[in-house]
This record gives structure tokens, C-alpha cells and sequence, in this order.
């Protein structure tokens, strides 16, 4: 069949892509199977499916007019190009399906483009769940940005976002990021949430929620239905670190201080496969440097707003995970928990007062 088509609201079409292609996979055995963005219709609306076979996601929006038999495309392009799309009033895309060409045109006003048709029947099934079962938790999307960052890449259990009733918690093998969040779970469970907290971000509304043995069930709205697996592998002990930092001695920074300053080393280490940032506490302020032979060296002074009188201690960290950290806060202090005994060794802690908290282990001098 050759000619099929629909019209939709611009802003919503953008919208529902750029979630999808958030999960859609981009590499390995999961893009070979569910690669790109799936169309189809149901009942007169549009509905977007992406997944990357830990995690599925359906979104749903009106459609203008048409009618048209499931297609699938490749997401990355579709979303980049989409994204710039013009959004005034009245904007509507209209796309058109060439089957016999294997392609398929989206036109908005002046602009038109053409993408392949992924083929083949390799997309998994999903399934509808129902909304009335589900909790709402305030806040979600933003407490997953909070921690999503922190989670290691490709090591399971830690590649995922631990929920254990109060907490939500990233790790790899260097930081603990974890923010408070009173989650409605009977036991903690661990799921590959990272590629959810990018399709959410933005959102600013409950988040409706439910567990059972294998799924994590989410639905932002009730256009949006996310289904992610649960890992069966347990969630290390992270309790020890926590424990190294219990009597760590107080600083307080300036929180956008603290990024300016963040930025303008980085500025500089960007040039460096394995750059590093030297933290000194010294009494009343800290000093923050990072020196390449090659380029250059900067330094950064931050004057404490709650400072140790006559103690010095040097540090070394990855520039990144130190903004890294900063960004995922909220407020404007940071209080940044130096280790009593000044052992440049030992972790340090960084904390907002909105209930997040970073534990990082420095980095050793090579």
C-alpha cells in the first residue's frame, strides 16, 4: 500500500519523537531488534512506541486527520531534525508514507524531509495497563535527573536507579548520588531508569507509579505509559560509604558560584582524556585548579560561607563529577563534608538542603 497519510499538531508530534527517541536504542543486540520509532493509530490518535527491551515507551496524541497502517523509522535523524521544527500557532506537520520507495516525508510549511522505512517485524509487543492502580509520586522526574547520572553504564545492578521506599539512589564504583523520595514499594527494587529520566525530563506534575514481581510501571500522564524491568541481581551494600562520611566536618559554597567556577576549568580540561581538578580547603576558602603542560593552568577562588579556621587538606577529582554534582542540586548552598581526620583519601560528601546527597571518592595522584 503506497500513499497513506496524516496531519497532527506540530509541537505535539515533536514532543511524542523526542521521548521516544530518548529510549530508543542506539547500538548493540537491542538496536538490531527495536531500533527507531513505531507509528500507528488507535482509536484516532497517533501513538509513538519506542523500547530498548529493558524499557517501553507509549505515547499517545490526537491526530488532525488521516489514517495509515504501522510504519517504523529511525529515530536519532527523525528527532534532531524535527526539533527545529517552526511551533507558532496553527503549525501542523503533515506525513506522508511511500511504501513502494520505502520512505516516509514529514512537510511543515516550508520544510520536507525524507526518511527510510525500517523494515521487518522484529519490534516487541507492548501492553496497556491500566491507570487506576497506580500511586502518584510528586516530584519523580526531577529526583530521577537528581541520580540518573550517577549510575555506572554498563554494570548491572548499577547501571539502574534503586528505590527503596525513601530514597532514590545512583551509583557506579567512585559516587553515591541519592535524593529523597517517598516512593509506595513493599520492597526496594532496582530498574533501568536512566533512559526514563531523559524521556520524562521536563516534567513537572505527579508521576503515577506501581511494582509488581517484574515491571515498574510509570505514567507521567495519561497520554504516557512506561514499562521498564526490575533486575533480579541485589543492590550492593552501599551503606559503608555512607558510613566513611558520618563524621566529616562542614564547609558551605555558593552553589552557582561554584559552577561558574566549574565552567571555566572545564573550559580547559575538555582538551584532556583523563583530566583532573585539585580541591584545597584552605581555613576560610577553596581553591580549585587544573593544570594541562601542554595548555595552560586556571585556578578558581570560592570563599566559604561557613569555613574551618587553620585546616588544610588537597583533593583530587574528575572536573566533570564535580559539576556533575552541582547540577543535580537544588538550592543555593552546597555544604561540602570534608573528611575529620583530612585524609585526601577518604570520601568527600556534598549535600543541598532539598534532600540530595553526593558521597565521591577522590581521585589518587598517579
Amino acid at each position: 500500500m503506497s500513499g497513506e497519510q496524516f496531519t497532527m499538531n506540530t509541537p505535539d508530534l515533536i514532543d511524542a519523537v523526542s521521548r521516544a527517541a530518548r529510549i530508543a536504542p542506539k547500538r548493540g543486540h537491542e538496536f538490531d531488534v527495536a531500533a527507531g520509532i513505531r507509528f500507528s493509530t488507535e482509536g484516532g490518535k497517533l501513538v509513538v512506541k519506542a523500547s530498548d527491551l529493558s524499557t517501553n515507551y507509549r505515547q499517545q496524541a490526537p491526530l488532525l486527520e488521516g489514517d495509515f497502517e504501522p510504519f517504523r523509522c529511525p529515530s536519532g535523524v527523525l528527532a534532531n531534525w524535527i526539533s527545529h521544527l517552526p511551533t507558532g500557532e496553527g503549525s501542523v506537520t503533515q506525513v506522508r508514507l511511500l511504501r513502494d520507495e520505502q520512505r516516509v516525508t514529514f512537510t511543515s510549511e516550508t520544510s520536507k524531509a525524507k526518511f527510510g522505512l525500517i523494515m521487518g517485524e522484529s519490534f516487541p509487543e507492548f501492553k496497556v495497563f491500566g491507570g487506576g492502580e497506580l500511586a502518584e509520586v510528586d516530584g519523580l522526574a526531577e529526583r530521577l535527573r537528581q541520580v540518573s547520572w550517577a549510575c555506572h553504564r554498563d554494570s548491572i545492578p548499577l547501571s539502574g536507579i534503586h528505590i527503596d521506599g525513601d530514597f532514590l539512589v545512583g551509583c557506579d564504583t567512585a559516587k553515591i548520588a541519592e535524593v529523597e523520595c517517598v516512593v509506595p514499594v513493599d520492597r526496594p527494587v532496582t530498574a533501568p531508569l536512566t533512559g526514563v529520566a531523559n524521556a520524562l525530563r521536563g516534567n513537572r506534575g505527579p508521576v503515577g507509579i506501581r511494582v509488581d514481581d517484574r515491571f515498574l510501571y510509570l505514567a507521567p500522564d495519561p497520554d504516557i505509559q512506561i514499562t521498564t524491568t526490575l533486575y533480579e541481581a541485589s543492590y550492593p551494600n552501599i551503606q559503608f560509604l555512607r558510613d566513611k562520611t558520618t563524621e566529616n566536618v562542614e564547609t558551605q559554597v555558593v552553589a552557582d558560584a561554584m559552577q561558574a567556577a566549574l565552567a571555566r576549568i572545564n573550559s580547559l580540561c575538555s582538551a584532556e582524556r583523563y583530566p583532573t581538578v585539585t580541591m584545597q580547603l584552605d581555613g576560610t576558602a577553596m581553591r580549585l585548579s587544573a593544570s594541562i603542560e601542554e595548555l595552560g593552568e586556571v585556578e578558581e577562588l570560592l570563599e566559604f560561607e561557613v569555613g574551618l579556621n587553620d585546616q588544610k587538606i588537597e583533593v583530587n577529582f574528575t572536573p566533570t563529577t564535580l559539576a556533575e554534582i552541582g547540577a543535580a542540586a537544588n538550592g543555593t548552598l552546597l555544604t561540602v563534608a570534608w573528611p575529620k581526620n583530612l585524609d585526601p583519601l577518604q570520601p568527600l560528601r556534598i549535600t543541598d538542603k532539598a534532600g540530595f546527597n553526593c558521597i565521591a571518592m577522590p581521585r589518587r595522584n598517579s
